[in-house]
């Protein structure tokens, strides 16, 4: 509708305020400007947006909003003046629903989870680090890492949980695949597979899917040895034992195998040089102060361009039982060349015989002018007596002496140098020549003192 008639004035209100503003006012009523608050001088510079009035200690000036943390995030701060915490020696705390998550203690050591914590770092609950990439890896020092509740005499990695019910609980593990891969117990002994190993280092690998797996595989670059095993014991004027090689006493065993092929497998493998030595095996005893050599041997070896089944000091032995079961040792006889014998019968036919040697040996023995076979022949009756003759590696003639015709049989033994071997690849053992050969070379036996003096 239309607008109604004006009413009626009001009555004039009081007069405002006139002349010289005063207090935190500047210039005069009606329009004075503020200079001040709480009767503290105000900077005359204008602000720009988001700025803030800040006391500077002799006025208010208009400053960034960045002297506070905004909770959409500062800008401009400066890392060696502007920080989160606090400048007196009071603990920090930070909260999440009201509840203390982290914990910064006045001498730097952080707790999550763990309001008192003891050391740099204290994680309640356990920790997950996934996605780390560093050229230098993960770097642990002393007391830098451990699991449970280790005491302070810890360090390194560490673990000692906290009830004895749990298993190898003063002990550290390592697991892959949910399964114990690695246990370490409070004896320091290591199991691989095992989860209390009772020996100090035991490995046991259970194939999968039928893929068959060795259980210690070690290889070495650039040193001379891949695995040492060595057993200290005490003895009756040795209360401590010492480990270090030239002090210690040798225990029982320093390694053993057990397996259903072979207990302990070796392999050397050769080159080309026939002058390198090579050793399936080499084993020695030492005197007590580990200085001199007892005795030695090598097995499966190739020595200096000649191979060898065992070469060693001592003697080669078997044992029998005699008849009340007792072992005795019987000794082998050896020679200063390497031979091989064969034994047989034969008969004289009119005082004429002719041994053929077995083609096995014949093609192994080596037979000329200065390598003859030794030819020993027994008579089994009555004759003028026997001579040998074209003696050759296939056989020898019998003759009856002095043109006799007799018909008796004889026993006979043959003794000749082993022929040299091609082992293939060009590599050559030598046999035939070998008569009383130095022995020198990497394998070295070193005769035990007393010996040395004798000489």
């Amino acid at each position: 509708g239309t607008t109604g008639p004006t009413g009626p004035a009001g009555p004039t209100g009081p007069t405002g305020p006139l002349g010289t503003a005063g207090g935190d006012l500047d210039g005069t009523y009606p329009n004075p400007t503020v200079d001040g608050l709480q009767g503290r001088p105000l900077d005359a510079t204008a602000p720009t947006t988001n700025q803030v009035l800040t006391w500077d200690g002799t006025k208010w000036t208009p400053s960034s909003a960045a002297s506070g943390w905004l909770l959409t995030g500062n800008a401009g701060t400066v890392v060696t003046t502007n920080f989160l915490g606090t400048t007196d020696n009071v603990e920090l705390a930070i909260r999440t629903n009201n509840v203390e998550r982290i914990r910064v203690k006045t001498n730097g050591n952080v707790g999550i989870g763990v309001a008192n914590p003891q050391r740099g770092l204290s994680v309640q609950n356990g920790m997950n680090i996934d996605n780390i990439e560093s050229h230098g890896g993960l770097s642990l020092g002393a007391n830098a890492l451990r699991f449970g509740n280790g005491s302070t005499s810890l360090v390194g990695i560490s673990s000692n949980r906290s009830s004895a019910a749990q298993a190898n609980y003063l002990g550290l593990d390592f697991w892959t695949n949910n399964t114990r891969s690695i246990a370490i117990n409070s004896d320091n002994r290591v199991g691989i597979g095992v989860a209390t190993p009772t020996a100090l280092y035991w490995t046991e690998i259970t194939p999968s899917n039928g893929t068959a797996n060795n259980g210690l595989l070690s290889t070495t670059s650039g040193g001379t040895i891949g695995v040492f095993g060595r057993a200290v014991v005490t003895t009756q004027t040795l209360t401590t034992p010492v480990a270090a090689p030239g002090n210690s006493f040798i225990g029982q065993y320093g390694v053993v195998g057990k397996s259903g092929g072979a207990g302990i497998y070796g392999l050397a493998v050769a080159d080309a040089s026939a002058t390198t030595d090579h050793a399936g095996g080499v084993f020695f005893v030492s005197d007590a102060s580990e200085s001199g050599t007892l005795v030695n041997a090598s097995v499966a070896a190739y020595l200096g361009g000649t191979a060898y089944k065992i070469i060693g000091s001592g003697t080669v032995n078997t044992i029998v039982n005699d008849e009340n079961g007792m072992g005795r040792i019987m000794g082998c006889p050896e020679t200063p060349e390497i031979l091989f014998q064969d034994y047989g019968r034969g008969k004289l036919v009119n005082g004429k015989a002719h041994i053929s040697i077995d083609p096995i040996l014949t093609r192994n023995i080596f037979v000329d002018e200065k390598h003859p076979m030794k030819v020993f022949v027994q008579l089994r009756g009555d004759c003028k007596g026997v001579y040998v003759t074209n003696e050759s590696a296939t056989g020898f003639d019998v003759i009856e002496l002095q043109g006799g015709t007799s018909n008796v049989e004889f026993s006979w033994s043959i003794t000749a140098n082993r022929a040299d071997e091609d082992l293939g690849n060009g590599i050559i053992s030598q046999y035939q020549d070998n008569r009383f050969k130095v022995y020198g070379h990497q394998h070295q036996y070193i005769p035990h003192k007393e010996n040395t003096e004798k000489k």
